[in-house]
């Protein structure tokens, strides 16, 4: 089950397509996928709290959208979400 609900995370769908269109991940497996994304992880700016602050969008259904690409600051499920639909 890789699908993801429509209308969810536009522009965190856009980054993770265009990841697939760069030469470098066009092909690669997802072990390769997930060290790639834990090494962004890790190195853009990403922040642990367990006081994150309400998320605006998650009532719209853009949550991951806005700690993905916005705020970068979230607990274990922020994470986790973000992740799960890169990488699906």
């Amino acid at each position: 089950d890789l699908e993801l609900p429509p209308g969810k995370n536009p522009r965190t769908l856009e980054w993770a397509a265009a990841l697939r269109r760069d030469p470098r991940f066009a092909e690669a497996d997802g072990a390769t996928l997930a060290a790639f994304l834990m090494q962004h992880i890790r190195t853009a700016g990403y922040s642990y709290t367990l006081t994150p602050g309400v998320y605006d969008e998650e009532q719209l259904g853009h949550a991951v959208d806005e700690f993905w690409l916005d705020r970068k600051v979230g607990f274990c499920e922020h994470f986790a979400a973000a992740f799960v639909v890169v990488m699906r």
